[in-house]
């Protein structure tokens, strides 16, 4: 006899629900920023999907929607499934929100949209492409640095975030959104990878690359992680986006800079067959110090 379970959500989605419907309920017949639902799922820790709204009719005129006006009866809320819900937060590409049926404007033709963020697709793209290498199947610290390439990504996320105001709500092209955002040079190395436009050893000191740094990348995504607001405090950007910006620089050129004359495939192979082993060993020494606090901190907790 099969059982059927009853579809859950994760829990920062789940609590976003709650805290969703609450605050509707509280604006009901009023009108609120649209960035509101934005912050309060960033204050469930929730950094990969976001909503946005447009006003017009035609696709190249459409202009984002800064206010929406809480419907009076919200009872159908309460009556949204949780299937309904997963497929809220598990779209691929923008869709149509099922708060649009609660959520208008005074301005006509109005549309309320759910995307995936940047770090979102970015993130799943790693997921999918990293563990494909030769490399990554090889090592056991795969796993590892597939984490902290998606820790390099949120960090990076979480400054787009905190240097472009209402970044998700305005939801523009990213050709039109000057300063330049940090996240997509990290996203299309990903793509490069998927497209088979970088070697095995290439790949090697990219990982070699995020083991080395994994450390000063973990303690930035922690820093940002505890704030649960766009917006960073002057002081932590002061002192984190000329760190992240070097980090993002690092990362997606070092295939161009590892020797500007080597020109043929074979002078590349030996420039990266000497620098591998040398980064490795920092990294591998860094990860062991690491490990001997750890064991120490477990045996007096013990």
């Amino acid at each position: 006899m099969a059982i059927f379970r009853k579809p859950t959500l994760a829990e920062p989605f789940e609590n976003f629900v709650a805290a969703l419907i609450s605050r509707l309920n509280q604006k009901s017949g009023e009108s609120m920023p649209l960035c509101s639902l934005n912050e309060l799922a960033r204050s469930q820790s929730i950094y990969t999907y976001a909503y946005f709204g447009t006003l017009g009719f035609q696709k190249e005129n459409l202009k984002p929607a800064e206010e929406v006006l809480v419907a009076k009866e919200l009872r159908g809320l309460k009556e949204i499934t949780q299937k309904e819900w997963q497929a809220e937060f598990s779209a691929s590409n923008p869709k149509k929100s099922l708060l649009a049926a609660y959520l208008s404007s005074k301005d006509r033709y109005f549309n309320l949209y759910v995307t995936p963020t940047n770090f979102k697709i970015a993130a799943k793209l790693a997921e999918d492409i990293l563990p494909e290498t030769k490399v990554y199947q090889k090592d056991e610290a795969g796993p590892f640095v597939l984490d902290t390439m998606k820790e390099l990504l949120y960090c990076t996320y979480r400054l787009d975030l905190a240097l472009h105001p209402k970044l998700e709500e305005n939801h523009l092209a990213e050709a039109k959104i000057a300063p330049e955002l940090t996240l997509p040079p990290v996203r299309a190395l990903l793509l490069a990878i998927e497209n088979q436009q970088m070697g095995e050893l290439e790949i090697q000191y990219l990982f070699t690359w995020l083991l080395q740094y994994s450390a000063t990348i973990t303690a930035t995504s922690t820093l940002y992680a505890s704030y649960s607001q766009a917006d960073l405090p002057s002081e932590v950007l002061e002192k984190t986006a000329p760190l992240v910006k070097k980090l993002v620089t690092e990362i997606t050129t070092f295939p161009q800079t590892l020797d500007t004359n080597a020109t043929d495939s074979l002078q590349i192979s030996n420039q990266l067959l000497t620098q591998i082993p040398e980064l490795f060993a920092e990294a591998q020494g860094k990860m062991a110090t690491l490990n001997a606090k750890l064991k120490d901190g477990n045996q007096e907790d013990s």
